[in-house]
């Protein structure tokens, strides 16, 4: 890959404001345009406005594809539930039934007249599929970006070395290399989801205000001497560990406790979810989907605002993209129970119940469960995770696969046949071919041609 295409990518950079999408290569190398065609054969064709003919390279040549912001998905009528497969893929979609051989769910994603049915559902074999986990009415996104640094509070942050930067807005991410802070009010709700991805080289250290008011850093060791300021809870989280307080301007600091983060300090990149459940005063981390933590906040939630506020320490290099805050409906997702040791089928409940047997359908909003001691009919409603037996988990990504990443969450993993802007056909190893919507993705990832461990 020539390295003038670096220069390009710049001189793309600085000539327009508009969000792009971004191609980086295998060897480090990016560059700004448009993805107008892709498959295996054929390779990337790749559009800007500085050059006359689209541009093409070789698909072993790309590491990935990150699109610039992306369509709100439609409404859906009815609630939400997520499949997680046997590879840890997870699509998010209409339950539209489950039966003893097949699972059928409709993602908004799938597109209509192609090889899914004309009803945009996709019928995934009950035995590819790991758990079902109904999430309720559609969760409204909040926010999503970031898109560029408008709207965001800038400040500078006095290191113990006397260094201050300023967190820098490239390829829709922040980037921070020296102490920095960064703030906007994300109207966050009542109960909420917080998430985003970060990208790291070295020990990093980044404390997360939450339902702060004041889009200006605080300094805790002084904070009677600073501005005035409403409460807000501080997450302090590093390589090894995270923390939590709750700040206020006169009460003396009290940390709410500890958390190792275990396998952190072995990684370099991780997606970080906070959750708030304001009502109950509870404050949870989950760190690539496992819960690290639940904080309960004995006294009055501190927050008094709804804005959220990033502050580099100054230690390692940090990325930030993917950033979104949904509404949340208060209930953790909970991990599979162990496949070797599940022998039946089981149904846990909202209220903490389990119930062990065969679940043998899902119609009409009513789950049908044969336990040993009689045959039930539970409404879906009560139902938080449908777990089934003698799963085995798919560790290995196959050689050329494709990683597509949601925007409304989860994954999916495939092999891709073609890929323009009206349609992506897939050809996914637990269900088979597909044509989706490629709106419906945030970025592409590439693995070699040897594939690689499931990460």
């Amino acid at each position: 890959m020539p390295r003038f295409f670096i220069l390009l990518a710049l001189v793309g950079f600085l000539a327009s404001a508009k969000a792009q999408d971004v191609v980086r290569f295998a060897n480090g190398d990016l560059l700004r345009g448009a993805l107008e065609q892709l498959s295996p054969t054929n390779g990337l064709q790749w559009k800007r406005a500085d050059v006359l003919d689209p541009l093409k390279f070789r698909v072993e040549e790309l590491a990935e594809v990150e699109f610039g912001p992306r369509p709100e998905a439609p409404a859906v009528s009815g609630d939400l539930t997520v499949l997680r497969l046997n590879n840890l893929d997870e699509i998010q979609g209409k339950l539209i039934s489950v039966d003893q051989t097949n699972v059928v769910l409709a993602p908004w994603f799938a597109n209509a007249g192609g090889p899914v049915t004309a009803d945009n559902r996709l019928t995934i074999p009950r035995t590819n599929v790991l758990l079902v986990a109904p999430l309720g009415p559609g969760r409204r996104l909040v926010f999503e970006g970031p898109t560029g640094l408008e709207g965001w509070t800038k400040s500078k942050v006095t290191a113990v070395n006397g260094e201050a930067g300023e967190w820098r807005f490239k390829n829709n991410a922040f980037y921070a290399t020296e102490s920095a802070s960064i703030a906007r009010d994300l109207k966050l709700p009542d109960i909420s989801s917080f998430q985003f991805d970060m990208e790291w080289r070295g020990f990093f250290y980044l404390a997360v205000a939450l339902y702060t008011d004041y889009l200006h850093p605080v300094n805790l060791a002084s904070k009677e001497t600073e501005p005035d300021f409403g409460g807000f809870y501080s997450l302090q989280l590093n390589s090894f560990s995270a923390n939590l307080l709750p700040v206020t301007k006169t009460d003396p600091l009290k940390y709410l406790g500890q958390a190792p983060v275990p396998g952190l300090a072995q990684k370099t990149n991780a997606r970080v979810d906070i959750r708030v459940n304001k009502p109950k005063r509870t404050i949870g981390l989950l760190v690539d989907g496992q819960l690290v933590k639940e904080w309960v906040d004995s006294e009055t939630f501190a927050g008094k605002g709804t804005a959220v506020r990033l502050v580099h320490q100054g230690q390692g290099a940090v990325k930030l993209h993917n950033i979104r805050v949904f509404e949340w409906d208060g209930y953790y997702e909970e991990k599979p129970t162990n496949s070797v040791a599940l022998k039946s089928d089981l149904v846990k409940l909202r209220n903490g119940d389990r119930i062990f047997g065969s679940i043998t359908k899902v119609a009409e909003n009513t789950l049908s469960v044969a336990s040993t001691a009689q045959n039930l009919d539970i409404p879906m409603a009560r139902v938080k995770q449908l777990d089934f037996a003698d799963r085995t988990l798919q560790t290995n990504v196959p050689p050329r696969s494709v990683r597509a990443h949601l925007a409304t969450g989860g994954r999916l993993t495939f092999e891709l046949d073609s890929w323009s802007p009206s349609a992506a056909r897939i050809r996914h190893p637990l269900f088979g071919v597909a044509e989706l919507k490629p709106e419906a993705f945030t970025k592409l990832e590439f693995f070699p041609l040897t594939g690689k461990a499931q990460p």
